[in-house]
């Protein structure tokens, strides 16, 4: 399992290492009549991440054990990207946005990718208006690891989504 330590960085997890994730929305599961298993803001321990989209989690207090989809959860060093990520639009709500044409090139909106934790996959959807005014809406995965964050297949890395953010403010995105 990857896990990060106080300074962010990613390792594997040592047995008997608790590391906690925080729950970024309640979460209700559809086969328990509305009893709310997880509250937002909530931490929880962290025991296995299955697979991308699935995370096993233990409640602080009470011990209980219990999975959950990933996208409810991040970790505390993510919490922080919160403020670019959108949550209540879908791909083609966000292609739509971006073509409005009050909208500079280079505008960008941020989606989770589906069924993911904001702490493992985000996409990048920005408005390119090309030489010929074509308008289009490129999207590029925003990678995550040890080291910090990538845009699409470039080498450049940011400590911070922030920083990858105002380096590219301005970039021509056709070029990647």
């Amino acid at each position: 399992m990857n896990v990060s330590n106080e300074d962010g960085e990613m390792s594997q997890a040592e047995p008997g290492v608790c590391v906690e994730v925080v729950a970024i929305d309640d979460f209700i599961p559809p086969n328990i009549n509305n009893n709310l298993i997880l509250k937002r803001n909530q931490r929880v321990q962290l025991e296995s991440d299955l697979n991308d989209e699935l995370w096993n989690v233990r409640e602080l207090d009470t011990g209980r054990k219990f999975s959950l989809p990933s996208h409810f959860l991040a970790f505390e060093r993510d919490l922080v990207n919160l403020q670019w990520i959108s949550y209540d639009v879908s791909k083609a709500q966000a292609e739509d946005l971006l073509m409005d044409l009050k909208l500079i090139s280079g505008s960008f909106i941020i989606l989770p990718v589906p069924n993911h934790s904001i702490s493992t996959g985000l996409k990048l959807y920005v408005k390119v208006i090309t030489a010929n005014a074509s308008i289009t809406v490129e999207n590029f995965k925003i990678e995550r690891d040890e080291t910090g964050f990538r845009v699409g297949l470039s080498e450049d890395t940011f400590e911070t989504l922030t920083a990858l953010l105002q380096t590219c403010a301005g970039f021509n995105f056709l070029s990647y």
